[in-house]
């Protein structure tokens, strides 16, 4: 069994629900079990896609449809399955900022922020001074 360290589980069920309470906080999803979405097949997405979002409107109030990519990948059928299931965006891990114009809603980039990462280089990241 592989140790994994506490900083890298996820948050309990209490630890969720107490910083859901945070003014301006929403939730959305990441899948149920994180798979890799651009290598599943037909009825395979329906649990992953579903499941979490359901489980996330049964216990609050603020939740996004919106979903962040596992791995920050996806595919043609797996963004027909995200938009199925009810998803209004979809977010991926690589792209950077925002064009001119937008991005398609399904494929989004998203700025990765890394675990441990300093304030000033939080800072910098946010500031556009350095790439995805």
């Amino acid at each position: 069994m592989l140790d994994v360290p506490a900083h890298a589980l996820p948050a309990s069920l209490e630890e969720l629900t107490q910083a859901a309470q945070a003014p301006g906080l929403v939730l959305a999803a990441h899948t149920w079990t994180h798979p890799n979405l651009a290598a599943l097949h037909g009825a395979e997405f329906e649990e992953e896609l579903l499941r979490p979002l359901t489980w996330l409107h049964q216990r609050f109030d603020r939740v996004m449809p919106w979903i962040a990519y596992p791995y920050g990948l996806t595919s043609p059928e797996g963004e027909a399955a995200v938009e199925r299931a009810g998803y209004e965006a979809g977010f991926l891990v690589a792209g950077g900022w925002l064009p001119e114009g937008g991005w398609p809603r399904l494929r989004i980039p998203r700025l990765n922020i890394p675990a441990g990462l300093s304030e000033a280089g939080f800072i910098v990241r946010i500031a556009g001074l350095m790439g995805a």
